[in-house]
């Protein structure tokens, strides 16, 4: 098991030669060897799969809501369990998304395509033009987003609690992209050029009042 913190991400290659790129607050299971049918892995959060071709044995990623099976691709997956959604976004090869709770409702995605797990139900979008996975950079991109939920991002980018007035948060919407790397403060500075607010640290500095 890779627990990965807040704040910080962790690459990893599996026993079959796959590369993980996971992002910060995510957990994955997977065993020291594969078995003969397949290769099963169990995700928590947010990782970028470069999978290792083998026709025989197909990859299989679970998370709560759906599971991802795969040959030989790239792909993003996010399952974070306490957003109850979860999005797989194919880059290359084909990626089959099946309902855990329902094995009849079933995508499969091509390059381009994404499969969304939102309100009990499944259904196939096209990646998000703007969608490159920067997250992998250390850079939080974000087009026509709330400022409520970027500032959901930021706790789990920068591993603190944000507590909010609902009446302090403006009802604005942003596009931009920040580097991590640049911290907190700076993030903050950005979003109050476009949004009128106020926040305040506590003392142990790791909770912002807004």
């Amino acid at each position: 098991t890779i627990a990965v913190p807040s704040g910080q991400r962790f690459n990893i290659i599996l026993p079959d030669g796959t590369r993980v790129c996971m992002n910060a607050f995510s957990e994955m299971e997977y065993p020291s060897f594969f078995a003969c049918k397949d290769r099963k892995e169990k995700l928590t959060g947010e990782a970028f799969f470069d999978v290792a071709h083998d026709r025989d044995k197909p990859v299989i990623v679970e998370t709560v809501l759906c599971d991802g099976e795969v040959l030989g691709t790239s792909f993003n997956i996010e399952a974070y369990d306490d957003e109850k959604e979860m999005t797989v976004s194919v880059v290359e090869g084909r990626v089959k998304v099946t309902d855990r709770n329902e094995t009849s409702s079933q995508v499969i995605l091509q390059p381009g395509q994404q499969a969304v797990y939102r309100d009990d139900r499944l259904a196939m979008n096209l990646v998000p033009e703007y969608e490159g996975f920067r997250w992998r950079e250390g850079l939080i991109v974000f087009r026509d987003t709330q400022l409520g939920d970027l500032l959901k991002e930021f706790e789990k980018y920068y591993g603190v609690k944000i507590i909010a007035d609902p009446d302090a948060i403006p009802e604005k919407v942003l596009t931009g992209k920040i580097r991590i790397s640049d911290g907190l403060d700076h993030a903050m500075w950005i979003l109050r050029n476009s949004a009128d607010f106020s926040y305040r640290w506590n003392e142990t500095r790791d909770i912002i009042y807004i």
